[in-house]
């Protein structure tokens, strides 16, 4: 007995039942009051009386109060407290409990309820209810193009329908339910390969993820052979994928039109998520050499923060990439005092856990762009852990805040520790690891360059391939480079 009296206090505040009612909001707790207490649900008085006595105690249900022996003796008073009755009664509420929140979730699912019913109702041969329920239920779907399942449900719609029609032995009418079906089976297809293959296609120009393309390709030949029309939404992730698959700027405007013509159809995810794929093509052609997407990357950052489109669930949270690659896409378009604000504003948006790590970011970004090169010194000093796909950039800040600065010694050991850390890294994406290892030889030109002038050496043919070499490059990086040797020749 003495094992259950230090067992049993901590079983009751801590066991799954608990757990599962601390999520519950005050409209649930009522709601499941009238569940509990309901004879179609529950039959057990015990089971009733033990909510009765626990739900004073929401939503924490951590009481001290809150103990077996305490609850049991009010629900049987006068007996002596079994564990085993205690066990199982608060084993039955969790049961009861689980049913609840299964019934809320159908319950909100409205669609699938009446899929529910149009099935009851075939199977019953109710032709006429049918017929009434079946155009209620593809209202509904239509109200809701942005539900993930929009297209199997319309699928499975008109799958139903034939089923319908078979029933009346209509076999001949079935051949437009077919159709439909063929459409949007096939749309939702594309769809979900699609949505399930971006992000690891995005991956691979970060990391050596290791995929093979070849299912993508075929996919891609597919999309392209189906005697089926498309709609603006299957489009939108066809254009997507594109942007990664093949870059062209075909696709970023065929989307960047198709997203803004359909703003008011697509839900706040997709509007999210779709516009952070075009930002992020901005984002990649940039680094990739070219400054053509500039303005629109900007533009598409604005708009998403002045309407409130900074995040995937239309909560108040932001996320750390897109907070730091705002910041920078306002400061290369020379939006410093945007840039500025932004960061400050934001700031407090971030998650807590990445906080801290994202606020440096932007700040280092910041100081670089209105050259304040000691103030982004001492941000990097702070920076304790980086994720590898951001550890490219934070070596460049290095590089960049010393050459700035005049740090010869310090930067010729931060060029050592870059090509140590190209060398060791293998996760890194092939391309990435190339585009850093020639930022470091064309930096450590740059500062043999800028010694030969503190000695008063100039020499214009090393100057004049260093710029021709600069220009070639495909390297975002190519623009500060530009900028550096434009310095060093009105310096001579």
């Amino acid at each position: 007995m003495n094992f259950h009296r230090n067992f049993i206090p901590k079983f009751m505040i801590n066991s799954s039942a608990a757990g599962l009612l601390r999520t519950f909001t005050k409209t649930e707790i009522k709601k499941f009051d009238r569940f509990v207490n309901s004879a179609y649900f529950n039959r057990k008085s015990a089971i009733s009386r033990l909510w009765t006595e626990i739900k004073h105690f929401a939503p924490e249900f951590d009481s001290p109060r809150l103990t077996g022996e305490n609850i049991y003796s009010k629900i049987y008073p006068g007996k002596k407290f079994n564990y085993g009755t205690m066990k199982n009664i608060i084993h039955e509420l969790m049961v009861l409990a689980k049913k609840f929140i299964e019934l809320e979730h159908y319950n909100s699912k409205k669609i699938r309820g009446n899929f529910n019913l149009l099935e009851v109702i075939l199977e019953r041969r109710l032709h006429g209810l049918f017929e009434k329920t079946f155009k209620e239920t593809r209202q509904s779907i239509e109200k809701n193009t942005y539900d993930p399942d929009y297209y199997k449900n319309k699928f499975y719609l008109n799958s139903l329908k034939q089923n319908h029609l078979i029933q009346q032995d209509k076999y001949y009418d079935t051949a437009a339910s077919s159709e439909l079906g063929n459409l949007n089976i096939t749309m939702g297809y594309f769809v979900d390969v699609f949505h399930n293959n971006y992000n690891q296609l995005l991956i691979q120009t970060e990391l050596n993820a290791g995929m093979d393309n070849g299912f993508m390709k075929k996919v891609l030949a597919f999309y392209n052979s189906v005697p089926v029309k498309f709609d603006f939404r299957v489009r939108i992730f066809y254009h997507a994928i594109m942007l990664i698959y093949e870059g062209s700027s075909v696709h970023f405007y065929q989307m960047n039109k198709l997203v803004k013509e359909n703003s008011s159809r697509l839900s706040h995810g997709e509007k999210y998520n779709f516009l952070v794929a075009l930002s992020g093509y901005c984002y990649i052609k940039f680094e990739e050499g070219s400054n053509e997407f500039l303005k629109n990357e900007f533009e598409i950052y604005k708009y998403m923060i002045e309407n409130g489109i900074y995040n995937f669930e239309n909560k108040q949270n932001i996320d750390g990439p897109f907070y730091r690659n705002a910041a920078l896409s306002a400061l290369k378009n020379n939006e410093i005092q945007w840039a500025l604000n932004f960061i400050n504003e934001f700031r407090y948006k971030l998650n807590i856990k990445v906080r801290e790590h994202y606020y440096l970011h932007a700040l280092i970004e910041y100081n670089i762009g209105v050259k304040n090169f000691e103030q982004a010194l001492k941000y990097l000093s702070k920076i304790k852990h980086s994720m590898i796909i951001d550890k490219i950039q934070i070596k460049k800040w290095e590089l960049i805040v010393n050459y700035e600065m005049s740090g010869f010694n310090e930067l010729a050991y931060i060029i050592d520790s870059a090509k140590h850390f190209i060398y060791n890294d293998s996760k890194l994406n092939h391309s990435k690891k190339e585009k850093l290892n020639t930022f470091v030889q064309l930096i450590g030109k740059m500062a043999d360059l800028k010694l030969n002038k503190v000695k008063g050496i100039f020499p214009d043919e090393k100057i004049y391939s260093l710029k021709k070499e600069i220009n070639s490059l495909n390297d975002g990086s190519k623009f500060w480079l530009i900028e550096k040797i434009l310095e060093m020749e009105k310096e001579k």
